[in-house]
């Protein structure tokens, strides 16, 4: 990924108060990082400003947000 690319997608996350794809974000350009687990919930509990949430369905039907479904994902697979 290039840097450019990379501090774009971080300057549109951070103006929309995105924690859960910053989270993701940090993850993918630092691979060793590991965010604390206040930071994690933080990251799946809050909702970005401007942003309404997207829905996924899960098996048992029921449904997450893509940020949070994206970083489950993420952080089962570290």
């Amino acid at each position: 990924m290039q840097i450019k690319a990379s501090l774009q997608r971080l300057q549109a996350i951070v103006e929309g108060q995105d924690v859960a794809n910053l989270v993701l974000l940090l993850k993918e350009l630092v691979p060793d990082y590991n965010p604390g687990t206040e930071l994690l919930k933080t990251a799946l509990s809050i909702k970005p400003y401007n942003a309404g949430p997207a829905k996924s369905q899960i098996p048992g039907g029921q449904a997450e947000s893509v940020p949070a479904a994206n970083f489950a994902q993420a952080t089962r697979a570290n």
